[in-house]
């Protein structure tokens, strides 16, 4: 059954116009010497000093799930720079997608014409469980998280204990890849678009191949990177891994597992969604 929409969902694919071409190898994004400290946190490494402190900072509340303020009047650093952190932290951190919100102040009357302001006064936590849209809860429970996290942590476990042993860091990279593909089908619903969606229910959109993705490189101990970027004029997400020190590749696990053609959509050298 599942060869079968493989093959419906490669023509769609297919239309919506997902290429990949071999090119030589491109220099890696980030730095190519990544302290130990950043190896896991690729978007950290990118940032400058100063906003490096900002991310720490705000990594520390989020993850103790203490609420704070930022009035941009009265810190050294705008939005912009505060936007910048955040999403970096977003995409170094798949788990903060489930838990972790933030809300910002701005002056109505600075809004351009599609409704952007430039003139921002404040951000502020917020805390919320991945699931309240559906459960209405607006309360937050760092205990029902931790134990959420805790399942999805087990279950990574569980898919790497399932890993042969001595394979190359290449090799890892296919075979965590294929797993996915291999126990995710492709369902474009609001329950499925983070990282729990392919690795607990088996289901998920392009934005949760790519932090399951994630997670399970992470927790394997492999340098892993979220990008996005637009297909057809839609949003659509990806993976960049780190085979060989200093040298990176663009990993589509979507596209991979919709079409079926992993040789395709693994290890490109240049990639564009048209």
């Amino acid at each position: 059954m599942k060869r079968i929409w493989a093959v419906i969902l490669f023509l769609v694919f297919s239309l919506a116009g997902c290429t990949a071409q071999e090119l030589p190898p491109v220099e890696t994004e980030p730095p190519v010497t990544i302290s130990e400290e950043d190896f896991l946190s690729p978007r950290r490494s990118m940032l400058s000093d100063k906003e490096k402190e900002l991310y720490d900072l705000v990594k520390g509340y989020a993850f103790s799930y203490t609420p704070f303020f930022f009035d941009l009047s009265e810190v050294d650093f705008d939005y912009d720079t505060y936007w910048k952190v955040d999403r970096a932290l977003y995409y170094d951190c798949p788990e903060m997608w489930l838990f972790y919100n933030v809300i910002t102040d701005y002056d109505p009357d600075s809004c351009d014409e599609i409704g952007m302001p430039s003139v921002w006064y404040s951000v502020k936590s917020k805390y919320r469980h991945w699931d309240s849209w559906q459960t209405g809860e607006t309360s937050f429970d760092p205990e029902r998280h931790l134990a959420y996290v805790a399942r999805i942590n087990a279950r990574c476990d569980e898919i790497l204990a399932g890993m042969p042993q001595g394979l190359s860091t290449r090799e890892q990279y296919v075979w965590l890849a294929d797993y996915l593909c291999d126990h995710t089908d492709y369902a474009d619903d609001i329950k499925y678009i983070y990282a729990d969606g392919p690795l607990l229910y088996g289901k998920g959109i392009c934005q949760s191949y790519t932090q399951a993705y994630q997670w399970l490189c992470q927790r394997a101990g492999l340098w892993c990177m979220t990008c996005n970027g637009t297909g057809s004029g839609t949003a659509h997400g990806w993976n960049i891994v780190m085979p060989e020190p200093g040298v990176t590749y663009y990993m589509d696990l979507t596209c991979a597992d919709i079409t079926g053609r992993h040789e395709l959509y693994y290890f490109m050298t240049y990639y564009t969604c048209i």
